[in-house]
C-alpha cells in the first residue's frame, strides 16, 4: 500500500532522487568513466528545466563520482538559470550507492537545506524510492523522483516515510527548441 501522507514531525523536506542521464558504451574504458550519449545530453537539461518549472530548485546537490552523474549535473546546471551557483558535492559512496549510503551522508547536510537532489544509479535509487514511499517504480535513465518528507534534520527525515509527489520521465517532456 502506498504511503500517501507524511505524519512525521519536523521541517518539511524535499528530496529529488535523480538517476543519471543515458550513458555511452562506445568509448570503452570502465563503467565509472562512461560519459553521456546523445540522448543523455539532450535529456539532462530537459529534466532540469522541468524541475525548475515545477518549483523544485535544489539548494544542495550530492552526486556520485561517476563521470555520467557529474555530466548529468553539469548539463542540468548549465541549462537552468542560476543552478550553476548551487552547492554540489561529489560523494564516492553514491557510486552504485543505496538508501543506506544516502542516509549515512545525510548527517553532513545542513538542516537549512529544504530541497536536496541526489544524483546516482540503479538499482540503488529505484530501491530507495520503494523503501521511502512503500511502492515500486521503474526508474529509467534521467528519471527524477520528487519526494516529500519531514524531519528536524536530513538524517532523521530519511528514517521516516516519504510521499512521492511526482516522477519525471524525459520521454514524457516536450522537446526543447534549438
Amino acid at each position: 500500500m502506498a504511503n500517501n501522507l507524511c505524519h512525521n514531525p519536523g521541517m518539511n523536506r524535499r528530496l529529488i532522487l535523480l538517476r543519471h542521464a543515458k550513458s555511452s558504451w562506445s568509448e570503452g574504458g570502465d563503467d565509472h568513466d562512461r560519459s553521456l550519449n546523445k540522448r543523455g545530453k539532450r535529456d539532462a537539461p530537459r529534466v532540469g528545466l522541468e524541475l525548475e518549472l515545477r518549483g523544485w530548485r535544489p539548494d544542495f546537490v550530492v552526486c556520485s563520482t561517476a563521470r555520467r552523474t557529474r555530466k548529468t549535473w553539469k548539463r542540468m546546471a548549465g541549462a537552468t538559470d542560476g543552478w550553476d551557483a548551487i552547492d554540489a558535492v561529489v560523494v564516492p559512496s553514491l557510486y552504485h550507492g543505496s538508501l543506506g549510503d544516502l542516509r549515512a551522508h545525510a548527517a553532513a547536510w545542513s538542516p537549512k537545506h529544504t530541497t536536496v537532489m541526489a544524483i546516482g544509479h540503479n538499482p540503488g535509487w529505484e530501491a530507495a524510492v520503494q523503501l521511502l514511499c512503500g511502492e515500486p517504480h521503474i526508474f529509467t535513465t534521467c528519471n527524477a523522483a520528487l519526494l516529500i518528507g519531514a524531519g528536524d534534520t536530513w538524517e532523521s527525515a530519511l528514517q521516516q516515510p516519504w510521499r512521492l509527489e511526482a516522477l519525471i520521465r524525459p520521454r514524457e517532456l516536450p522537446e526543447l527548441d534549438g
